[in-house]
């Protein structure tokens, strides 16, 4: 694992205890460029809220993006997205891999994508 990926984990686990913490993304799929950025997906209990500001202030590498994922709406599949969510959510799920705590993303079934999704 990148050093600078395996210090942002470490840091995120010490500070916030997430349920799980996964890769996707280009890095994830092993699709990347050397200059394509780690997104990072950090999934959280609801009474136990990590907002984007928080990650950010302990990350120093701007190419290790993170985003922080309420743990019970990603299981219902809603997250707040601008893109299409089952479209985004398919993604996340066929090429997710977890880096750290509980296998959500590998256990989830991936959404159907609708005409709608498309428009």
């Amino acid at each position: 694992m990148d050093k600078k990926l395996e210090a942002t984990i470490k840091a995120v686990t010490e500070k916030f205890d997430p349920i799980s913490i996964f890769l996707y993304g280009s890095r994830a799929r092993t699709d990347s460029l050397s200059r394509s950025d780690y997104e990072v997906g950090v999934l959280y209990k609801r009474d136990k809220k990590i907002s984007r500001s928080e990650l950010k202030e302990i990350n120093p590498y701007k190419d290790v993006v993170l985003y922080p994922f309420e743990y019970e709406d990603f299981l219902a599949y809603k997250i707040d997205t601008p893109f299409p969510e089952n479209i985004y959510f398919r993604e996340l799920i066929e090429a997710g891999k977890t880096l750290y705590g509980e296998k959500v993303i590998e256990n989830l079934e991936p959404p159907k994508i609708t005409t709608l999704d498309l428009l």
